[in-house]
């Protein structure tokens, strides 16, 4: 789509044919689409259909595979929708869902709601092949509660996606500040993603900072700190995507997670529990030797560093490390025994969103 008032479409023959000569003529067998608004609305969804079948001739006759980085709608996946975004040759995309709070998304104007985004949940547990995450904000517009927060947190533990991706709120704009009538904090923007906030990819532990499975005594009401949303981001992070991740079930695809967080440690070589829950991932996939290599990352990381050993020691991660299973049955039960001591069921509670 093209930039501009309102949207407007590029016809799906043109693209089909730039992706054909990219097929043909320089050999290109996947492709990323970069469109903040690929489903777009209900007028548009013609083109949007038509694209999306030549795509599946283009899946059968040339075998090529696509992905969606930016966030889709959640409320515009339709059943046939859903099936042609398989059968075309996608292997995994991201939703577009920023807060599990009402209260937050109707402020946001978002087009999208808690009843669509679980819907959408188990639409997508149809097509278990494809890798697909939820993008989430927290801190929205510095007057978010903990628990609006939370709610989020427990959606995303709820719908049980493939990965749910954490950002901070960023005040980027003084105009827009002013205009909504923001509480700018007036520190300026900074890095979203806190681990990537500084080179050694970690999040200092601030004085006056509840930390680790401590974030859940955070009264309610509380508007947490920045320093304070970073230690937020790190425990949902590590409890969405690594102890409770779905893959790491009986139900799960344990090879999925596996190659996610393989690319992952390209970004991030240092960091601990990304080799530790890939090992676990093999375990599950009987493949022990690659179990082992992972784990040998997981002591090369902590050597000599004092702050992965305080993390490993707030969440108990060294547990998972001791007596390695060598099953299937050893990891789920060991997996299994560390979800019932962090998570507690009070965390995941479906209570009312505080209003």
């Amino acid at each position: 789509k093209f930039m501009g008032s309102g949207v407007r479409q590029s016809p799906a023959q043109e693209v089909y044919e730039e992706m054909l000569y990219l097929i043909k003529e320089k050999g290109v067998r996947h492709f990323e689409l970069l469109d903040d608004d690929f489903l777009g609305p209900a007028s548009l969804r013609d083109g949007v259909t038509e694209l999306l079948e030549k795509m599946c001739f283009l899946k059968q006759e040339y075998g090529i595979t696509w992905s969606a980085g930016n966030g889709l709608i959640a409320g515009s996946t339709t059943d046939h929708l859903m099936q042609l975004i398989n059968d075309s040759g996608c292997i995994g995309f991201r939703i577009g869902l920023e807060s599990g709070n009402p209260e937050m998304l109707k402020k946001m104007r978002k087009p999208a709601s808690v009843y669509s985004a679980k819907l959408f949940a188990s639409k997508i547990r149809r097509y278990p092949n494809m890798f697909v995450a939820s993008n989430y904000i927290l801190g929205l517009y510095g007057e978010e509660t903990f628990g609006q927060t939370l709610d989020t947190f427990r959606l995303s533990c709820e719908l049980g996606l493939d990965w749910s991706s954490y950002a901070i709120y960023q005040f980027t704009s003084k105009t827009t500040s002013k205009v909504e009538n923001l509480k700018d904090d007036k520190k300026g923007a900074t890095e979203c993603i806190p681990s990537k906030d500084s080179k050694d990819r970690e999040i200092k532990m601030a004085e006056g900072v509840a930390l680790g499975i401590d974030i859940f005594n955070i009264p309610k009401d509380t508007i947490p700190s920045r320093k304070q949303i970073a230690e937020i981001w790190f425990v949902f992070n590590l409890f969405s995507n690594y102890i409770n991740n779905k893959n790491l079930k009986p139900e799960g695809r344990p090879d999925k997670l596996a190659s996610w967080l393989q690319a992952l440690q390209v970004t991030y070589p240092h960091n601990p529990y990304m080799p530790l829950f890939a090992s676990y991932c093999y375990v599950l996939m009987n493949n022990q030797r690659q179990a082992q290599v992972e784990l040998k990352k997981v002591g090369s990381n902590l050597h000599d560093s004092e702050y992965w050993n305080k993390r490993f020691e707030q969440f108990h991660l060294f547990d998972l490390i001791d007596k390695f299973p060598q099953s299937e049955d050893g990891a789920y039960t060991r997996l299994g025994t560390m979800r019932e001591q962090l998570i507690k069921k009070e965390y995941l509670l479906d209570e009312e969103p505080t209003k």
